[in-house]
């Protein structure tokens, strides 16, 4: 009897340990960019752009969360209507976006490149990979939309960024939001984790059971309840998606479910060959000429 006892806390203790282990392994970007990504994609910038931005005059802005968290930007002003909200994705932050900063700021946008909560100079322990981020984009757009009136707003968001980018057009959004851009994003945060544990050893789903007591707890989210595709089927306004033909990170198979249930204009485009977040330095004319074409309909 009191041998089945301890196996019984032991599985408990286990179950509850490798929840906490998978928690901190998906949320929180300080322990996920050594393990997950070994640092490989932390300068996603080339030396042109960084040389640019050093330059180019610039604000540090501030907003705070509908949770009380400080969230910073970069505000870069370029006299015109025409803006660009640039969402980074998971373990990245604002400078990882300086080649599609200094790309807008040279078709006449002004640019306002975000640190997603928990990343960069934004306030936050845990990411919760694009739910209660959509929810901070919100936050960014009423910024924009207070300072310029009449301003044309396009998002563009890579990988968790082109979820939250994804997620924030399922919302009520104002009238001067009028397009997005969603580079390599997954349609659902537990679609996503299910795909990395399957594809990276066949670790089994109750992993994921176990870590959404923390995503609850900690994360105040529920991974069952963050249902990105339900969102994704409320928006409106006209998306591009882009994918990675060779991206083993991210599904493209989550493009074409994104694709095929969105509601609203949609347009989409694979660059051949390119891994994960290398779309645009794979093929950066392909690129930017069709995000130039797409973001030119709705933003004169």
């Amino acid at each position: 009897m009191i041998y089945i006892i301890v196996v019984i806390i032991v599985l408990i203790l286990s179950y509850i340990l490798l929840g906490l282990y998978f928690f901190h392994y998906s949320t929180n970007p300080k322990v996920s960019a050594k393990k997950l990504f070994k640092g490989n994609h932390l300068t996603l910038a080339n030396d042109a752009s960084f040389e640019w931005f050093e330059n180019v005059k610039k604000y540090d802005v501030y907003v705070n969360s509908f949770d009380n968290l400080k969230l910073h930007a970069y505000k870069i002003s370029n006299k015109s209507h025409k803006w660009i909200i640039l969402i980074h994705g998971y373990t990245n932050t604002s400078n990882d976006m300086l080649d599609y900063a200094k790309h807008f700021y040279d078709n006449g946008y002004n640019i306002l490149i975000i640190d997603q909560r928990a990343h960069g100079k934004s306030e936050g322990k845990y990411s919760t990979m694009s739910w209660n981020e959509r929810l901070d984009v919100l936050k960014w757009i009423k910024f924009i939309v207070k300072e310029d009136k009449q301003s044309k707003i396009a998002l563009l968001g890579l990988s968790m960024g082109a979820s939250t980018t994804v997620l924030t057009c399922g919302e009520n959004l104002s009238g001067n939001v009028v397009c997005a851009i969603s580079d390599c994003g997954f349609y659902s945060i537990y679609h996503q984790f299910y795909y990395q544990l399957k594809h990276g050893g066949h670790i089994p789903e109750i992993v994921i059971s176990a870590a959404n007591i923390f995503y609850t707890l900690l994360g105040k989210f529920n991974i069952y309840k963050a249902d990105g595709l339900e969102k994704l089927k409320s928006g409106k306004i006209p998306i591009l998606f882009i994918h990675g033909g060779s991206d083993k990170f991210v599904s493209i198979n989550d493009l074409d479910v994104m694709y095929k249930n969105y509601p609203g204009k949609k347009e989409k485009l694979i660059i051949d060959g390119a891994k994960h977040m290398k779309s645009m330095s794979v093929d950066p004319n392909t690129y930017f000429s069709k995000v130039d074409s797409f973001t030119k309909k709705y933003i004169k």
